[in-house]
């Protein structure tokens, strides 16, 4: 009803409306999009993988709106976030998965592991000094 009042008011307020409305649906499906990376980079990597590429075009097709490029920018990066998280599990977890131990994948997430407490450190040294 509100939408049929806004036309009685004029195309801008019925435009404004439409606007509104199409915002409110690309943050929805942007939200799903979210969500269901989230589950599916922890329990099927290779789901997610495929899922983030769709994703993807379809924020990307949403942001060619300019109406609606600051809702997808966000979600963007999000999802970007997920899809790594989702090839680093594919990539060297997969083989602790399948009961594989190999040293290579070993030597890398102590590597890893190191190398963020080190950079945990300096930041937290920085912080006491400054």
């Amino acid at each position: 009803m509100a939408q049929l009042e806004a036309f009685e008011n004029g195309i801008d307020a019925m435009d404004e409306a439409v606007t509104k409305n199409l915002q409110n649906f690309v943050r929805a499906i942007n939200k799903e999009n979210l969500y269901a990376m989230e589950t599916f980079s922890w329990q099927k990597p290779l789901r997610a993988v495929e899922f983030g590429q769709w994703a993807i075009r379809l924020i990307e097709v949403f942001g060619e709106n300019k109406y609606l490029k600051s809702y997808c920018r966000g979600f963007l990066r999000d999802i970007y976030k997920y899809l790594i998280n989702a090839e680093v599990i594919l990539g060297r977890f997969e083989n602790f998965y399948l009961g594989i131990i190999s040293i290579a994948d070993v030597v890398y997430y102590i590597t890893f592991s190191i190398a963020l407490l080190y950079l945990t450190v300096n930041v937290i040294e920085k912080r006491r000094w400054n």
